[in-house]
């Protein structure tokens, strides 16, 4: 039975403490070829020579959602057993370390090496990157992965040229729209305290709709939703459910507004320091691995967001919210707010060509399909 507690008998905790975690030493057989084998031979090293690289990661993702339970069950023992321990990924989950903000700007102080991006994080560590959360510009996943897939090399060189490596890709996903009171037309949005988080592409398509909305940071956005300071929320179902944001909402607009992109992210000035340590040449083998080795798991990682959010919306259902379906009249409206939104934001985010190429293979790829 599924409740206002969780999904399918699941309870899932509101923990916004440290997620510190090292995963049990995993048994490695001397058979085993491991990743890190062959940058070891080429330096005439073993295991045993080298200090492991700890990467100290913040994010905001809540413990009990697919963004940190696959770091303990999959991520963690994988880069454990291709680095033979080598590589040490420390996670801060829940928020503990601030919201994207001030997790980079420990990064620069060299708290922390690392940043599991929400779309605020992403949006201020390469703006060009929000151009793939622009509003309406996706239909669902399969033209959201030809699209990464296609410019992933682009990605890659935009977080670059900004000091930080891209060692993953993965999902927010898509954002709907939650509400305490009921919204029967996307015009009852105008009468109701909407909140916006993560930065200009969201205040500038709330703006095109005439909405004035309320600025408010992730770790404080269920406190708000309680004491009446909002009653509505764009959200991923996947943090609604984790945060059980969605018990303080009555209802939600079936059909998604934006799609929101994830990243894990390492501040290459700060990572190049501590592999400094290492001899010439070995520190950057081994970050490039790290990378590689998070790199591997995107899809599996994405996967297991895009199924959670499925849950998350079947169970929203079953707990008794009720589902709104916007009008073909409203989704037209939708569909001629969001180029104003993209022209408004080239030159300012990213670039008109970068766009325009965008667009570009998607409608090709919508061609073929």
């Amino acid at each position: 039975m599924v409740n206002k507690t969780g999904i399918e008998g699941k309870k899932f905790s509101r923990i916004m403490g440290i997620a510190v975690f090292y995963a049990g030493f995993f048994a490695i057989t001397p058979a085993f070829s491991a990743r890190i084998d062959p940058i070891l031979q080429k330096y005439n090293l073993t295991a045993e020579h080298i200090e492991p690289l700890e990467i100290k990661i913040g994010t905001l993702a809540p413990t009990g959602t697919p963004w940190i339970d696959f770091v303990y069950e999959k991520l963690i023992p994988y880069v454990n057993a291709e680095s033979r321990m080598k590589i040490k990924i420390v996670l801060y989950a829940g928020g503990v370390m601030g919201e994207d903000t001030d997790i980079l700007r420990k990064m620069r102080l060299g708290q922390l090496q690392g940043c599991g991006c929400t779309v605020l994080g992403v949006l201020l560590s390469s703006p060009d990157v929000s151009v793939l959360s622009l509003p309406m510009l996706f239909n669902n996943y399969k033209e959201v992965d030809y699209i990464l897939e296609t410019f992933r090399d682009d990605i890659d060189k935009m977080f670059d040229k900004r000091g930080y490596y891209l060692a993953g890709l993965i999902d927010t996903g898509f954002f709907y729209l939650f509400a305490k009171n009921e919204i029967k037309a996307l015009d009852d949005l105008k009468k109701q305290k909407v909140l916006t988080w993560f930065g200009e592409v969201e205040t500038t398509t709330l703006d095109e709709l005439g909405v004035k909305p309320i600025s408010v940071t992730v770790p404080e956005v269920v406190t708000s939703l309680q004491t009446g300071l909002i009653n509505a929320d764009i959200a991923p179902p996947t943090w609604q459910m984790g945060t059980q944001a969605y018990t303080q909402t009555n209802y939600y607009v079936t059909q998604p507004f934006i799609y929101s992109i994830a990243a894990i992210i390492l501040d290459k000035a700060n990572i190049e320091k501590i592999a400094a340590k290492y001899p010439k040449g070995l520190g950057d083998d081994v970050v490039k691995l790290a990378t590689s080795l998070i790199r591997d798991l995107e899809g599996e990682w994405r996967n297991r967001i895009r199924d959670y959010e499925e849950k998350s919306l079947r169970a929203f259902k079953n707990s008794g919210m009720r589902p709104v379906t916007l009008s073909s009249e409203d989704l037209a409206n939708l569909q001629s707010v969001a180029p104003r939104v993209w022209k408004r934001l080239e030159g300012k985010l990213y670039s008109k060509e970068l766009l325009n190429k965008i667009l570009s293979a998607l409608e090709q790829y919508r061609s073929k399909k």
